[in-house]
């Protein structure tokens, strides 16, 4: 078939569907548009506005049980986590990363016993004799290494002391970085 016959036929039949159907002219309407009823709202003070709220909640809120809220020790999970919240007190990061290694060593060295004392090694991290002369500057002994406390301060001071020089602070316990 030729081309130009089918577009010719495709557009006197559309001509016809359109002659037949009304040929698209708009509907006449001669009715007047209705204008929406508006609602006006006065505005409220804004003690009316409590006394609403107030009003509103009495009507709609239902009364609320009594709750009560059990505490979560977040570090419940944790060997020796007893112990994270005097590690933060003392300078340790909440840094849950640290703390996981911190746990670790605790648990390896101590068992989480804070008067542990293994010879050379005394406390919760078992600081070894071979920082005597630098607890001695800093005015502690080795025996107040078996203070939670104290043990926790210190080794939070080895442990940062090395990171700030670029090194591993896990190194005086044996753990890779």
């Amino acid at each position: 078939m030729n081309p130009y016959r089918f577009l010719l036929a495709l557009a006197l039949t559309f001509t016809g569907l359109v002659v037949a159907y009304g040929g698209g002219s708009p509907p006449v309407d001669n009715a007047p548009l209705a204008v929406p009823q508006y609602n006006t709202v006065d505005i409220l003070s804004p003690e009316q506005q409590i006394d609403r709220i107030t009003a509103l909640n009495a009507l709609t809120a239902p009364a609320l049980p009594e709750t009560t809220i059990a505490p979560i020790d977040a570090f419940a999970s944790y060997k020796c986590g007893v112990w994270f919240p005097l590690a933060i007190q003392q300078g340790w990061p909440d840094n849950p990363i640290i703390l996981k290694t911190l746990d670790r060593i605790c648990w390896r060295e101590s068992r989480g016993i804070p008067d542990a004392d293994s010879g050379p090694d005394h406390g919760l991290m078992q600081i070894n004799q071979i920082h005597t002369k630098w607890l001695d500057d800093l005015g502690w002994t080795h025996e107040d290494m078996k203070d939670p406390a104290a043990n926790l301060r210190f080794a939070w001071l080895l442990y940062s002391g090395r990171e700030a020089n670029g090194q591993c602070g896990w190194t005086p316990w044996a753990i890779k970085c």
